[in-house]
């Protein structure tokens, strides 16, 4: 059994959680996600089965959306609801044109530091542990790039956004950073990943609905499980070259710097533009 499964995560249990559920019913050895998802937020999360596990990165690389609740006048040391508020401020004063304008200096690409509460390795240990143990963690800023941010709903303490970004923004810091912009502080109350790449919440499946049967109904496989990365097909001469290790010898002009390379439905290497030619980067 392999191929990728769309799950409609709901907020509670890790992604390992989901993952673990996926392996015991599809009895797959190889199980992995392509993109976690916090305990504290929900949504679409992509399972990749079998040998497209070797193509999570790959399924990683789309765009993110999000739809998020923002409390507005309220700081937890997770940047979400996972601990309790440190502290309250007023924030009477603001104006929903004071937010809009504060959200629009977070539009293009942005050095954003993340969550002490994240799974970022600080000298071999997790940031999370050392936050949790209350020890000091200090994470790099990191590169992002934020397309959208639009106020869906206004009903203060809380707005709701809509977020277009790039894979690694994390939504969490998003609300804290807007919430110092505004100098009442924030966290981010709900977390909804509505899309990623190719794929969006309305074709994932509800964790509380999975069964084995479900699964194999909704197990997408070839080219539809692979949406949004570029494909080429092989003949049978260049699959035999191919998992071989050997040179590809149909000369293919490859709409990216890196594709994928199917024979008869089936995913059989990621190939890379070389200098004179296909070069193979991962039989799967």
């Amino acid at each position: 059994m392999e191929g990728v499964l769309l799950i409609n995560k709901p907020k509670g249990p890790s992604s390992f959680h989901v993952v673990k559920k996926v392996r015991a019913l599809s009895g797959a050895k190889k199980v992995g996600h392509a993109g976690t998802l916090d305990p504290e937020a929900s949504g679409l999360l992509i399972l990749c089965l079998g040998r497209y596990t070797k193509l999570a990165s790959m399924l990683m690389n789309g765009h993110k959306i999000y739809r998020a609740v923002f409390r507005l006048g309220e700081t937890t040391a997770s940047d979400d609801q996972e601990s309790p508020v440190l502290e309250r401020l007023s924030i009477d004063h603001l104006s929903r044109s004071d937010v809009e304008q504060a959200l629009k200096s977070f539009l293009g690409k942005i050095e954003q530091i993340p969550p002490k509460y994240s799974a970022i390795k600080v000298a071999g240990r997790r940031a999370y542990d050392l936050a949790r143990s209350e020890q000091d963690v200090l994470l790099s800023p990191r590169a992002v790039e934020i397309f959208d941010l639009v106020i869906e709903k206004w009903d203060l303490p809380e707005i709701t956004v809509r977020i277009h970004c790039t894979k690694g923004t994390y939504v969490r810091a998003l609300a804290r950073d807007l919430g110092q912009k505004l100098g009442v502080g924030a966290h981010a109350s709900a977390i909804v990943r509505m899309a990623s790449g190719q794929f969006s919440i309305d074709k994932a499946i509800g964790l509380s609905d999975l069964s084995k049967d479900a699964l194999l109904a909704n197990l997408l496989q070839g080219a539809k499980a692979v949406k949004g990365i570029n494909i080429i097909e092989l003949t049978e001469a260049d699959k035999n070259n191919a998992i071989h290790g050997r040179e590809i010898l149909e000369q293919f002009k490859l709409p990216s710097e890196e594709a994928l390379a199917f024979y008869d439905g089936v995913p059989i290497v990621i190939v890379k533009r070389g200098v004179w030619g296909v070069k193979i980067m991962r039989v799967l």
